[in-house]
């Protein structure tokens, strides 16, 4: 991995701060190692937060605490230098558990809990100057078979959105563009201005070039 291109890497080379925050245990999947590796300064996880935190959600720290500790962060970072900030949110995945409870439907609530953790960061978060000349990225690692009449073979799992808000965001827009989640390396780099010939696997789905929109469904087994 350490010879493959990376977001992470791209953005360091252009003088970014890069970070990566992760409430759960670090080394889980040898992401420490990996995300080093690839081009990220510093990578935090449980164990760089205070202790009575650990036990609020069942896979690590509660998304609503790591959003503020997030935008404190923020608040902190030096103005001069860009910078890159990584955060993988725990609450939307199984068991479905989280210190949050509006719907009798666990997978629905665990939904409405990360959203409503977002939404609140991003309502605190425009309140800063830091807002102005911010991209936020949201973008899901995987779907889940819900509702429950889908399965591993119906799309549907797989449909996930790629959502760009921030002050940078010049206007609202919606694209209709079937994509992968490595077409996002690219499509950013490509708004940035920075190259991103080193990366084979990724599409900018915002150029010309990007004819034929496509999307890989795979299944393991």
């Amino acid at each position: 991995s350490r010879v493959l291109p990376s977001l992470a890497g791209a953005l360091r080379q252009e003088g970014y701060d890069t970070e990566f925050w992760y409430g759960g245990d670090k080394n889980f999947t040898n992401m420490n190692s990996y995300f080093l590796a690839t081009g990220y300064n510093r990578v935090f996880g449980d164990v760089d937060f205070p202790t009575h935190l650990r036990t609020t959600g069942s896979w690590g720290i509660a998304d609503h605490l790591m959003l503020a500790r997030l935008l404190e962060n923020i608040r902190k970072q030096p103005r001069q230098q860009p910078w890159f900030k990584t955060l993988l949110t725990l609450s939307s995945h199984e068991p479905w558990e989280v210190p949050y409870q509006r719907l009798d439907d666990k997978i629905l609530n665990s939904f409405a809990y990360l959203d409503q953790s977002i939404g609140n960061f991003i309502a605190a978060f425009r309140k800063t100057p830091e807002w102005k000349n911010t991209l936020i990225i949201i973008l899901p690692d995987h779907g889940v078979s819900w509702p429950a009449n889908i399965n591993e073979f119906d799309t549907r799992k797989y449909h996930i959105p790629l959502i760009w808000a921030g002050g940078a965001v010049k206007q609202p827009k919606r694209i209709d563009k079937l994509c992968n989640q490595t077409d996002l390396v690219a499509t950013l780099l490509g708004q940035m201005q920075i190259s991103h010939s080193r990366f084979r696997f990724s599409r900018d789905i915002l150029s010309q070039t990007y004819t034929y929109p496509c999307a890989i469904h795979t299944w393991p087994e």
